[in-house]
């Protein structure tokens, strides 16, 4: 059974797009959607404060804000709201 949800946050980045995120109890995974009900990309990171990395995904958390690195698009920061 997959880990249950501990926080839900939105965050919009500069572009005006929005990414919601779950963070799951075990505290090493995520799910990234970029749609309220759209799919969902798990990420993991091998130990809490490094980078959540997925397929064609890396997300970093620092306090309210998260950085998306994907390759072949610019780096971009979103802000929860």
């Amino acid at each position: 059974m997959p880990p249950s949800i501990v926080a839900s946050h939105t965050y919009r980045c500069a572009d005006g797009g929005l990414l919601y995120v779950d963070f799951l109890q075990d505290g090493t995974s995520i799910n990234v959607r970029r749609q309220p009900s759209g799919p969902v990309l798990r990420l993991s990171t091998p130990s809490q404060g490094l980078a959540y990395v997925g397929d064609g995904m890396n997300l970093t958390v620092s306090g309210k804000e998260v950085r998306i690195d994907e390759p072949k698009k610019a780096s971009r920061t979103c802000k929860r709201g």
